[in-house]
């Protein structure tokens, strides 16, 4: 049942004239084999692809197949520039490893890649140190979030951010950006009340909520 979703989606797309398409999941490269005669079609028919992925899974031929249905841009993720810590925020022994090498791979293969980092008071310390370690991999934009809770959590107080900790992410983001010459982002709308600071509100006050929208 599955397969036949597909092509009805590709359908839908190019008759309503979508433009761009991020093509994530999910984890999209597994089963990248199986949806590329849609990608390619969606790219023939001028819709521009980006791609959200680990990286932990990325290989030459998922490259070579990345590029023929038009992606130039993929969005990875790094829980903190401590191995250790990374690799226990992503619930997977070796994840560092492979996300660092999945990275310096798609840099090698001509893509721009940039990295999101998912912030919770465990990494809230990582900030820093997690964007110059994605610089020094070539990386050019760097994007914070504040984590969301999970749908199948319980109490997930002892890791969300408070109001005081959701601004010092913004703050140490506005650093990486005048410090290490980073773009920046962050992929959520902020809630404006939590944008108490003209500054923070100048940086960040211009993003909305897509829902309805996007």
């Amino acid at each position: 049942a599955i397969r036949q979703v597909y092509p009805r989606v590709a359908d839908e797309i190019i008759k309503n004239n979508i433009f761009n398409v991020t093509v994530t999941g999910g984890e999209p490269i597994p089963v990248l084999k199986r949806v590329y005669p849609y990608l390619e079609r969606l790219h023939e028919s001028g819709v521009t692809l980006d791609l959200n992925s680990n990286l932990t899974m990325f290989t030459p031929r998922a490259s070579e197949m990345l590029k023929a249905a038009g992606v130039r841009s993929i969005l990875t993720s790094l829980m903190a520039a401590n191995p250790r810590l990374n690799d226990s925020l992503s619930g997977r022994e070796g994840t560092f490893e492979a996300v660092t090498r999945g990275i310096k791979l798609a840099q090698n293969e001509g893509f721009r890649v940039s990295v999101s980092m998912v912030i919770t008071k465990g990494n809230l310390d990582q900030i820093f140190k997690t964007a110059e370690y994605a610089k020094s991999l070539g990386v050019k934009t760097f994007c914070v979030t504040k984590a969301s809770v999970p749908i199948n959590a319980g109490d997930f107080s002892m890791h969300s951010l408070s109001k005081v900790e959701f601004e010092a992410m913004l703050k140490e983001l506005l650093r990486v950006k005048s410090e290490l010459g980073l773009e920046i982002d962050t992929l959520v709308a902020p809630p404006l009340c939590f944008l108490g600071d003209e500054v923070l509100m100048d940086a960040f006050g211009h993003k909305s909520c897509s829902a309805g929208r996007a």
